[in-house]
């Protein structure tokens, strides 16, 4: 089951469709089970990520930007102008 947006559940026959583009999920019960069990074996011992995904840390970024983008503009509107003698 991937977390990603509109992905979900997902079972994909890597060595014949290699790029994903039929999902069987629900179609090969026995295959999709085993594999699940390995993964859970697996992922038992896994410690979970810190950093979001990409397309969260991606946005993340943007908002950042934003905000100091707009909070120095607004610095430099706040000062006005300044003459040199």
């Amino acid at each position: 089951h991937q977390p990603l947006p509109n992905v979900g559940l997902s079972f994909f026959d890597m060595e014949s469709d290699p790029y994903e583009a039929n999902n069987l999920a629900g179609s090969r019960p026995v295959e999709q089970a085993e594999l699940a069990n390995l993964w859970n074996s697996w992922n038992t011992n896994n410690i979970n990520n810190i950093q979001p995904p990409y397309y969260e840390y991606k946005g993340l970024i943007k908002q950042q930007y934003e905000y100091f983008n707009d909070s120095l503009v607004q610095a430099s509107s706040d000062r006005g102008s300044y003459m040199v003698e």
